[in-house]
Parts: structure tokens; C-alpha cells; sequence
């Protein structure tokens, strides 16, 4: 085999075992990735306590045809959403749920209205094994860029509506 011929072997080779790993790594859960919607089970989704309400006048109560699902999960630096139905461009993001309190925003995407499947966020900072989170919508408010102070966040019977949880594996 000359040169040029190995070199292309080699190539091929690569971007194989480059396109598996990455393949595997956003690849969703194999058991339990669905969680039944809040909609349907809200014992599948731990409640905000009333001490994490948002009493922003600018927030907007829904109840209509949102939906987000995500799985449990492994610990890494994006988050898998198996499906959602957004009723406006609107923003997922990923919150830390510790010890019954919200906590930081890891990261957001922002889709246009409509329904969305495989959605994958990508993180500031990887999800850690064990650990619990919630998909939250924000609307955005038109500037295309997310920012938690401006962007309207989706209430339902005014508390943050959780449109999913998942646990870092």
C-alpha cells in the first residue's frame, strides 16, 4: 500500500471511532428514559417548595400544550431531552435540584415554537452523578439571548413549572 492509500485508511479509521464515541455519548438512556410528565404524574417530579416561587409580575402562567421529557441520565456536560412541545421560541434550561431548593442554571438552549425531538443542551457545567435537575422553559424576550432577569419564566398555578427532572447517573 503506498502513502497516500495508508493515510486515507488511517483517516477513515478515525472519523469511525471519532463518530462512535460521539454517537454514544448523546446517545439517550437504554432503561427508564422516559419520566412521565408533571401533567400526568407530579409524584414523579419533586415539588418547588412556596420558598422558591417567582413572584415576578413578568413571569407567564401556562397551561396548554407544553411539554418537555427527559430521562435519567449519565453525568456530562450536556443533557438529553428525548421530546418537546413549545408553544412559543422559548428557552430549556437545566437547574441544579438540591435538597428541595432550586439551584443555578447550567445551561440553556433556546428552540422556536413547535415539536422538537432529541434536543440536547449543552452545559457550563457537567451534571454530577446522583444529583438531581429540572427542565424549566423560559420565553425569550426577543433578543435571542437568554438571561434569566429578562426572560419570561413559564409558571403554572404560580410556581415554576418543571417541565421535567431527571438524576445525573
Amino acid at each position: 500500500m503506498d502513502k497516500e492509500k495508508k493515510g486515507i485508511v488511517i483517516a477513515s479509521i478515525v472519523g469511525l471511532a471519532v463518530g462512535f464515541v460521539a454517537g454514544w455519548s448523546l446517545k439517550p438512556p437504554e432503561s427508564g428514559s422516559q419520566l412521565a410528565l408533571q401533567e400526568e404524574n407530579p409524584a414523579a417530579l419533586p415539588s418547588v417548595p412556596a420558598a422558591t416561587q417567582l413572584a415576578s409580575p413578568a413571569a407567564l402562567d401556562l397551561s396548554g400544550n407544553l411539554q418537555v421529557v427527559a430521562g435519567n441520565q449519565r453525568a456530562a456536560e450536556s443533557v438529553w431531552v428525548d421530546r418537546a412541545v413549545l408553544e412559543q421560541e422559548s428557552w430549556l434550561t437545566v437547574r441544579e435540584y438540591t435538597g428541595g431548593k432550586l439551584g443555578g442554571i447550567l445551561g440553556a438552549k433556546r428552540l422556536p415554537a413547535g415539536t422538537h425531538q432529541a434536543v440536547v443542551i449543552e452545559l457550563l457545567a457537567p451534571t454530577e452523578p446522583g444529583k438531581n435537575y429540572i427542565i424549566a422553559v423560559y420565553l425569550d424576550n426577543g433578543d435571542m439571548l437568554f438571561d434569566h432577569r429578562t426572560d419570561r419564566p413559564v409558571q403554572k398555578d404560580n410556581q415554576l413549572w418543571q417541565a421535567s427532572s431527571f438524576t445525573a447517573l
